[in-house]
This record gives C-alpha cells, structure tokens and sequence, in this order.
C-alpha cells in the first residue's frame, strides 16, 4: 500500500497560504458543473504490477481558470480541481484513451478508484486518494475535499482536441459534472515507478519532470 504522505496534500489540509484576517475574504462559489481550463497527466505505467495487474496507471488533475500551480508547483489561486489518483487504461497506451471510465475497483482498463481518505495505521488524520474534488478558497481555512462515490466520465478525441464529460455523485449525494476541451499537459514517470524512486501516486497534482503538452 502506498504510504507516504505527500507534502501539498498536508499544505491543502492546513491551508495553502497565510491569511490576512483583518481582510474580510468573500467565499468561493461552488460550481456544480465547472469548465475545466488545464488538465495535467502524470504516466505511472503498471504501478500495481506487484498486484497481479499489468495495466498501465495514470493520474488525471483538472483545473478551473482560475487556479493553477506555481513554480514550487504549489496550487495557487482560488477555484476547483478534480483530481483521479488511479486512472487504468491497457498496457500499451500511455496517453489516455478515448471512452468511458467508470468508477469500479478492479483495475480493469477505463475504470478508476473511487474517492475515500487514506489513513496510516495509527495515524490521526489521513490524506485523498482515488477520485475528488478539491475547493480551494482565498481563505484558506475554508478549503474542502468531497469525494466521488458514483459515476463516470467519457473522453473523445477530434483534430488532437481533448474532450471530457463528467458525471458523478459525492459523498455527500450531490450531483457533480464538468466538462474540458484543449490539449493536456504531460508527464511520465513510470521509469521512476521502475527504479522505485517513486513510492506513492501524488495525491495533489505535483509534476516530478518538467511538464510537457501531449500534442
């Protein structure tokens, strides 16, 4: 099990940056179906080859126009990201597919895991893993994680465009879409995963190498 806790994902949960309180900040506004401006895929390769499974991993992160990540590669700004920890497509394919990715824990290809904390033996607090949607607010102490519990995605793909639906529940039983349409960023790091350099799927979209468009 993967077991090492990424350090953006402790700044998410104990906000991301200082917070002025003699400023009154307003609250973001939730969208329950955003457009999503930047996707970033991280290429993991058979992450679960140890578990009998030779399909190919991969982690999807999406972005609402105004939120984004630094040079530190730290999320800045205010806004949603979806975010898919485990992404299984075919052993040849690198690049994601088009189809329909249903929520299912089998590993088989065009599903991903569904949302839940992860929590270390013993430990106090857990982290994200699996499917969910982060709301990141100007005040930081108001930032939330929900999780996807149901639903699926479609991806299509006309003159190298990307194009995602989104249709999910939370587990809080609300209804969540959202829908991109661009090209995405890239990163492989499944000659890292092969070196054991890399232990844990980044549970926050973190690029390891310098992040490159897929077309």
């Amino acid at each position: 099990m993967r077991n090492i806790i990424h350090t953006l994902c402790v700044l998410f949960l104990l906000g991301f940056t200082a917070c002025n309180t003699n400023t009154p900040v307003l609250p973001y506004a939730y969208e329950t179906n955003p457009q999503y401006t930047k996707v970033l895929e991280e290429f993991y390769g058979a992450y679960y080859s140890n578990y009998n499974c030779k399909n190919n991993v991969l982690t999807l992160s999406l972005f609402t126009k105004d939120l984004g990540l630094d040079e530190q590669n730290q999320l800045v700004g205010v806004g949603q990201c979806l975010v898919f920890t485990d992404v299984f497509i075919h052993p040849k394919d690198t690049i994601l597919p088009e189809g329909t990715y249903n929520l299912a824990e089998t590993k088989e290809p065009f599903t991903f895991f569904g949302g839940k904390e992860f929590k270390e033996k013993g430990a106090i607090s857990g982290i994200p893993s699996g499917a969910y949607i982060c709301y990141v607010e100007a005040d930081p102490s108001k930032n939330k994680i929900k999780y996807i519990t149901e639903g699926s995605f479609i991806v299509s793909i006309q003159n190298k465009e990307y194009t995602i639906h989104c249709n999910f529940k939370t587990d809080d039983k609300k209804e969540l879409k959202g829908t991109f349409k661009g090209a995405f960023y890239f990163t492989d790091v499944s000659k890292k995963v092969k070196a054991r350099a890399i232990s844990y799927h980044t549970p926050f979209p973190v690029p390891t190498q310098p992040i490159q468009w897929v077309f």
